[in-house]
């Protein structure tokens, strides 16, 4: 049997004792190249930035022993950006097998041993974010514009629609404003019916709104950039954006990015501005797109993270309790449901009625599902609303 087959079979032996349930061996050891331009003749930093793209190929390979299928396929660039960020951290040990310059790029291959135990745990907890993701509902609310130099405005979608595309590779369910589609997107000019993001808020199914505005500017170069016939030549575009993150559950603000882009800016990324304004725009959408996108996205996984381990505050109104003792038993029942770790009263009680802080992992509409499966002694509840983080139950009699 040659080296190529005995590896692959050893990989897929791997693979399929994980897949099995079997734990993976405590190291995996993976050869990869990585490549690295050398700018101004600093070989040294481009030979350590070719081996941390070695490394990081090595992490990949190895992840790919272990990842399971499902997850690669919801979504494997969230996996690269979750957890092949921090690659280096999994390898154990590596060793520079070649190293050779070739039309000044820095070509290095390792040999480097990944442990597996850390790798697969945040593995699994990239699959279980994923998995909460694909539960939440999600609406893209953009004003999007490009603006001439006469000050004449139309319709633009380009950098909306690379949110919306990132989004939804998430595994987000986007909305619009109707329950379902491709996410809202507004028309172009000031005042052209934008809603206010509170109006959003309160009218939406959706969990998430991202919400923002987008200018892009196209300028004429007076001298040079025309033709004889006074068309443009060169099409320069300068962009304002400005993007809010929400919870609309808690009406909280999850995160923002703003800025703006000049043609310098534009010019030393290497955007052409000889094609026409579209083109321009397009070109500065694909190239910042994912930094956007990741500023928007960060705060809210790290939100849900935070609610996954720590569980959501939701306020539980019951209605039908006996007697003031019936209080307390009502708030030890709730605490043997599945998933909650903590019941407070948090009011008075009033006719029958009484209200509780619940934390629970999961949504308010994922605890009312849980109650509506529960008894009280021996009596069904009903739930009656959900909204938000409130739940209101009534006890049968």
């Amino acid at each position: 049997m040659n080296h190529f087959k005995l590896g692959t079979t050893l990989l897929l032996l791997a693979a399929v004792a994980h897949a099995a349930g079997a734990p993976p061996p405590p190291t995996i050891t993976k050869e990869a190249t990585g490549q690295a331009a050398i700018v101004k003749g600093e070989e040294q930093k481009a030979f350590d930035e070719a081996v941390k793209q070695a490394l990081r190929s090595a992490v990949e390979q190895t992840a790919g022993v272990l990842i399971t299928a499902d997850t690669t396929t919801l979504n494997s660039m969230l996996v690269r950006d979750e957890v092949f960020a921090k690659a280096t951290g999994y390898v154990k040990k590596y060793d520079v097998v070649s190293k050779k310059v070739e039309r000044n790029v820095m070509n290095v291959t390792v040999k480097a041993e990944v442990g597996t135990a850390e790798l697969d745990k945040d593995l699994e907890a990239v699959k279980g974010m994923i998995g909460r993701l694909t539960r939440n509902k999600l609406i893209i609310v953009t004003q999007e514009q490009a603006i001439d130099e006469k000050g004449v405005v139309t319709k633009s979608e380009v950098l909306s629609a690379a949110l919306s595309d990132a989004f939804r590779r998430d595994g987000w369910q986007l909305l619009d404003e109707k329950g379902g589609g491709e996410g809202l997107k507004l028309g172009a000019g000031v005042g052209q019916g934008a809603p206010a993001v509170k109006d959003v808020l309160k009218t939406t199914d959706a969990d998430f709104v991202a919400y923002g505005t987008v200018n892009f500017r196209y300028h004429v170069i007076a001298f040079g950039g025309k033709d004889k016939e006074g068309n443009p030549l060169i099409f320069p575009v300068t962009a304002e954006y400005d993007f809010t993150m929400y919870n609309v559950r808690s009406r909280e603000q999850l995160a923002k990015v703003a800025g703006k882009f000049s043609e310098q800016q534009m010019q030393a990324k290497g955007v052409s501005t000889l094609m026409s304004y579209s083109r321009t725009a397009a070109d500065f959408s694909k190239l910042e797109a994912p930094r956007i996108i990741n500023e928007l996205r960060t705060p809210v996984l790290e939100y849900l993270r935070d609610k996954a381990v720590n569980g959501n505050s939701v306020t539980l109104n019951v209605s039908g309790l006996s007697d003031i003792n019936a209080v307390d038993e009502f708030s030890d029942a709730v605490k043997t449901i599945k998933d909650v770790s903590q019941v407070k009263q948090s009011g008075d009680f009033d006719n029958g009625k009484m209200q509780y802080t619940v934390t629970v992992l999961g949504s308010a509409l994922d605890f009312g599902k849980l109650l509506g499966k529960s008894k009280y002694k021996a009596k069904p509840l009903k739930v009656t609303a959900v909204k938000d983080n409130l739940v209101e139950v009534a006890i049968a009699k």
